[in-house]
């Protein structure tokens, strides 16, 4: 495996890799003493995918597993680097979104588990998941992920609610705005500005987690009609109608 991710045949480097994937979970105590190649050998390999955007998602994902198993807070600080490539490919892979999807759920694992490891970057990663959510070119999956990935690190109460309090007011706002867009559903008629409610809406309820993560609650005013289309491109005074307390 080690010798394929070195290869010339990009079929190869993915076939390692996804087997590095699987293995890692499974064998632990088989890959401790080569964390630090696997960690140089996926810095060197997904800068350069261009050619196999699954390469680049399958070197992210197993790079969330590395820093899933091997980390610890004293160790932390060997895997930024790899973190912050893990990040450019949520912007240059997006082709392979199913996979994107896989590497985003992998990273929402890691959100619950290791959360405080992400403390030194948080305003990066949490202004990429932004992005992703607020991309209205990309699938509702992976923009209910992305906001997903941030719920579940506010609703850590050991760092990750502290650490959501320290992000920046404008990253904040960009988020609510991106989940009052789910609270509406737009159809493709004349009639579009008709909102349709729904008991189980994504952005209802990400809202809702987020306010008991903060410790407070949600209000949410019914919209009338006229005022849908600035739920779509809201204004400042639409941000102000959602009060996090």
């Amino acid at each position: 495996m080690f010798k394929y991710q070195g290869s010339n045949s990009w079929n190869r480097k993915f076939d390692a890799l996804f087997l590095l994937n699987e293995l890692i979970p499974k064998c632990r105590e088989v890959f401790i003493p080569h964390v630090d190649y696997l960690i140089k050998r996926f810095m060197d390999l997904m800068p350069i995918i261009s050619e196999d955007h699954r390469c680049g998602v399958f070197a992210a994902k197993t790079s969330v597993k590395l820093i899933m198993y091997f980390s610890n807070p004293a160790s932390y600080s060997k895997f930024y680097e790899l973190l912050s490539q893990v990040l450019v490919i949520f912007s240059v892979a997006l082709r392979e979104e199913e996979l994107v999807c896989s590497l985003l759920e992998d990273m929402i694992v890691l959100a619950g588990v290791e959360t405080a490891f992400f403390e030194v970057q948080f305003d990066v990663v949490i202004m990429c998941m932004v992005r992703l959510a607020a991309n209205l070119e990309l699938g509702e999956k992976l923009s209910q992920l992305a906001v997903e990935f941030v719920v579940t690190v506010a609703e850590d109460r050991d760092s990750g609610c502290g650490m959501m309090r320290m992000v920046r007011k404008e990253l904040v706002a960009k988020l609510l705005l991106v989940l009052m867009d789910m609270l509406v559903h737009v159809e493709d008629d004349p009639g579009w500005g008709n909102t349709i409610n729904d008991d189980e809406n994504e952005g209802e309820l990400s809202m809702f987690r987020l306010a008991i993560a903060f410790g407070g609650g949600v209000n949410v005013p019914n919209l009338p009609t006229e005022q849908s289309v600035d739920v779509i491109s809201p204004t400042l005074e639409t941000q102000n109608q959602l009060l996090l307390h």
